[in-house]
């Protein structure tokens, strides 16, 4: 995985999460688990996912590890113009957002297993199994959230 964030990149590797420019490598006190996703929030805040759960860096260094009630994360990805996270658990054929990582809500549930999520302007397109790729409104899924607040 990698990112762009500042002057450098994020990313992954077998010695963990780190950042990179042209010149060096520094480990952004190693994060041991399989990552499945990373994102940056609203706030260049990183954000990664695993089968393990979901981590977010701390401002002073280190990983926290966010209580969800999500279970293992098979995909992770982050909508900036929503300033909204999305989210799929490990054979789950729902698709979670949330705008803190904390509380989440089901905003797509179909029949067959969900693999990835990808924030494309007003719409969210879901890649499935066995449907292929099923596109969502994100307007529907807005009311879904302020329903859940």
């Amino acid at each position: 995985w990698m990112l762009s964030r500042g002057n450098g990149q994020l990313v992954t590797s077998d010695a963990g999460v780190g950042t990179t420019n042209a010149n060096y490598w520094r480990s952004n006190n190693s994060l041991n688990v399989g990552i499945t996703g990373m994102i940056l929030d609203q706030d260049g805040r990183l954000w990664v996912s695993s089968p393990e759960g979901l981590f977010h860096e701390k401002a002073m260094g280190g990983w926290e590890t966010v209580k969800t009630d999500l279970g293992g994360i098979k995909s992770l990805t982050y909508d900036q113009n929503l300033h909204r996270m999305y989210a799929v658990a490990d054979g789950s054929n729902e698709v979670f957002a949330s705008t803190d990582g904390r509380k989440w809500t089901s905003v797509y549930e179909g029949g067959y297993a969900v693999h990835q999520v990808v924030p494309a302007g007003n719409t969210l397109l879901v890649v499935t199994k066995y449907d292929g790729i099923v596109s969502s409104n994100t307007s529907d899924l807005n009311a879904k959230l302020a329903a859940n607040k």
